[in-house]
């Protein structure tokens, strides 16, 4: 084995270039979190409309079974249809990860769910219509006070 020559060549990085390797770490850092941090918002917003959807499965079920949507939360109610999904009555969304429901007069089924991203959605459907309504409102009233659904979120 040979001992390195006193001034000869050495293997490794100077201290510049270690230093310019760290300087353009922390601008990829800086350039990528908020990138990063939008996207965890997107999930979250895409989490709580597919709860939604699963909701109204659930109240497409309920429907044909007995002719009119459920608010029953009960255990023989929209929990014995689809029990993946969390519910609550009818009062302003704030859990994530649960799907707020109103049944409301003239057979109008309102389900709404809290994303994390800070907004509200909101899923509406009347009986023998078929055309459901969308809403995201960051208010976040509860489903029987929501109003100016459109077509999309």
């Amino acid at each position: 084995m040979r001992l390195p020559r006193a001034g000869g060549d050495e293997a490794g990085s100077s201290l510049v270039e270690v230093a310019v390797v760290l300087v353009i770490i922390g601008l990829l850092t800086v350039i990528a979190t908020p990138t990063l941090l939008g996207s965890r918002h997107t999930a979250s917003d895409r989490a709580a409309q597919a709860m939604l959807h699963h909701g109204l499965l659930a109240e497409h079920v309920a429907y044909a079974q007995h002719e009119a949507y459920t608010a029953d939360l009960g255990s023989d109610g929209l929990p014995a249809i689809e029990s993946s999904l969390r519910y609550a009555d009818d009062v302003n969304p704030a859990t994530i990860g649960t799907v707020y429901v109103d049944v409301s007069a003239g057979n109008v089924v309102t389900l709404g769910s809290w994303s994390t991203s800070g907004s509200c959605f909101y899923l509406q459907e009347a009986s023998g219509g078929g055309t459901v309504g969308y809403l995201t409102d960051p208010a976040c009233p509860r489903p029987s006070q929501a109003t100016g659904f459109g077509r999309a979120w």
